[in-house]
C-alpha cells in the first residue's frame, strides 16, 4: 500500500511499509538524516497533516513533540501526509549542476570524485550533500574540500551490493554530469576556538580533511589531534595530502590506527592519548556507527560538553 506525501511542495508517494526516511532515500529527495535509528535526532521534521506510526522517543524534546515534529527514520505512514523541514542547517540547500573534472581510485574499493561546480559552494565543514550521478540512485556523501570553492571533492566507497557506491567506483569517468543539493547535516562547529580533536574511520576521513583545510587556511593556532582508523595500511589514503595539512598547522599531529594487523588496534583504544583531559575540547568523529557511539561515551567522561561533540556516523543507504 502506497500513501501521497507531500514534503514541503514536492509531492511523492511512499510504502506503508517502509519509514518515511526510506522512501524519501529511495525517491532521491534531498533530506537531512544521520544516524538513521533515531537517536541524533537530525531527520526530524513537522507533521502538517496525516498520521504516522511512530515508536516512543527521547531524542525529540516535550516542546518538539507537541510541535508536531516527528523522526523521519522511525516514522511510518498510516494515511497520506504532509510534512515540512524544521532542521536548521548553516544555509538553505541549494541544488547546483556541475561536471566530474578528475577520478582516482586510491585502493581497490574506493574512489575520490572531483567535481567543479556551477557556482560555488559555501558550507561548514563536516556537512554533507546528496550526489546525483548516471551511476545509481543519489546518496549523502561529506563534502572533502574547504568551504567556499567551486570545486569539491568525494571519497566514496564501494560497498559489496552497494546501488551507488560500487557503480561509481566502477563506472564514473571525467566528464560526467551530476548535481549536487548541499549542504546538509549539522555535525559542524559554527564557532571554531580551542583544541580541536578529530577521530575517524575509513571515509569519515573525508569531513576531517575539509575541516583540515580550512584550519590551514585561518592559521588555526590551537591544537588539532587527528586519529584515524582503518582495518590495514593499504586501506589508507591520501596520507600524503592529509600529513601535509596537519604539517601546515601550529600545534597537531596525526596517528593512524589498523584493526586488522597483527597486534592491531581501533581508535577507540587511542583515546586517552589524545590529551590527559578534553575538557574544552571540541572533538569531530565520523564513520562507523558503533565506533561513533563509543567514541561519544567515552569523550563525555572525558571532559568533552555535549554541544561540543559533532558525530556523524556513516549509516548504510536503505536501498
Amino acid at each position: 500500500m502506497t500513501y501521497t506525501l507531500e514534503f514541503d511542495g514536492e509531492t511523492l508517494s511512499v510504502d506503508a511499509a517502509d519509514t518515511l526516511l526510506r522512501s524519501l532515500l529511495r525517491a532521491g529527495h534531498p533530506v537531512v538524516y544521520g544516524c538513521g535509528s533515531g537517536n541524533c535526532g537530525a531527520c526530524r521534521v513537522r507533521l502538517v497533516e496525516g498520521r504516522v506510526d511512530a515508536p516512543p522517543t527521547s531524542t525529540l524534546s516535550p516542546a518538539q513533540q507537541a510541535n508536531g515534529e516527528i523522526l523521519t527514520c522511525r516514522a511510518r505512514p498510516l494515511s497520506d501526509l504532509s510534512i515540512e523541514s524544521v532542521t536548521p542547517t548553516a544555509t538553505d540547500p541549494v541544488t547546483l549542476d556541475g561536471v566530474i573534472t578528475r577520478v582516482e581510485r586510491p585502493t581497490p574499493d574506493l574512489v575520490k570524485l572531483r567535481i567543479r561546480l556551477a557556482g560555488v559552494l559555501d558550507f561548514f565543514p563536516g556537512q554533507y550533500g546528496l550526489l546525483r550521478t548516471p551511476h545509481g540512485p543519489a546518496r549523502p556523501y561529506s563534502l572533502a574540500n574547504p568551504p567556499g570553492q567551486g570545486v569539491v571533492e568525494f571519497h566514496i566507497r564501494a560497498v559489496p551490493s552497494g546501488k551507488a557506491g560500487t557503480k561509481i567506483y566502477e563506472h564514473a569517468k571525467r566528464g560526467d554530469p551530476i548535481e549536487l543539493t548541499a549542504p546538509m547535516g549539522d555535525a559542524y562547529a559554527r564557532d571554531l576556538r580551542g583544541p580541536i580533536a578529530m577521530i575517524a574511520t575509513g571515509t569519515g576521513m573525508a569531513p576531517m580533511k575539509s575541516l583540515l583545510a580550512h584550519l590551514v587556511q585561518r592559521e588555526y593556532p590551537f591544537p588539532v589531534r587527528v586519529l584515524w582508523g582503518n582495518r590495514k595500511p593499504e586501506d589508507a589514503y591520501d596520507v600524503a595530502s592529509l600529513e601535509g595539512l596537519v604539517k601546515g598547522l601550529a600545534d597537531a599531529s596525526m596517528q593512524q590506527v589498523f584493526s586488522a594487523e597483527a597486534g592491531g588496534s581501533r581508535v577507540t583504544d587511542h583515546l586517552d592519548g589524545l590529551a590527559p583531559s578534553l575538557l574544552g575540547w571540541k572533538v569531530f568523529c565520523a564513520g562507523n556507527p558503533s565506533m561513533v557511539g563509543e567514541v561519544s561515551q567515552r569523550v563525555a567522561l572525558m571532559g568533552v560538553a555535549p554541544h561540543d561533540f559533532f558525530a556523524d556516523p556513516f549509516t548504510p543507504a536503505e536501498d
